[in-house]
């Protein structure tokens, strides 16, 4: 039996199909993962996490500390009264264990860990956590800190 068509057209357009196909699949490839990389870096902040971030005491609200005093951020840091805490800050308006100030996505974030008095960023209740850059003014209690990184 003899097709209406000769053989090598039909390989040739086999051939073509298979490389349009093939060109298809990777440009769809290429598309998502442009994509992909635009959204996590609308995501991520562009300001990356200081290795020599720190909080000065603005306003010690009655404490023994004064004014200007400055703690070393490293890493992941907790803020309390309890001795346990890496920045231990003795004011009757912070908890035992405060809040954590931690590096995310070359960014710094502050959590409320359940403190009674709260915790602020920009005078703005932080819930859970909040992400904080140079210069913001962090409360916990009634004590107020300016972030440096």
């Amino acid at each position: 039996m003899e097709l209406p068509f000769p053989h090598d057209w039909f390989y040739l357009g086999l051939r073509l199909g298979f490389v349009g196909l093939l060109y298809l699949f990777l440009w769809q490839v290429a598309r998502i993962t442009l994509q992909d990389a635009l959204r996590s870096a609308q995501e991520t902040p562009t300001k990356p996490a200081g290795k020599r971030a720190k909080l000065v005491l603005l306003d010690p609200a009655g404490s023994m500390l004064g004014a200007g005093t400055s703690y070393r951020v490293v890493g992941n840091t907790t803020i309390g009264r309890g001795p346990d805490c890496s920045i231990v800050i003795e004011d009757p308006s912070v908890s035992a264990v405060h809040a954590r100030l931690e590096p995310r996505n070359h960014a710094w974030y502050v959590s409320d860990l359940g403190s009674t008095n709260g915790t602020f960023v920009n005078n703005r209740r932080v819930l859970d956590s909040a992400y904080i850059e140079a210069d913001d003014i962090v409360q916990f209690g009634r004590m107020m800190f300016q972030f440096e990184a």
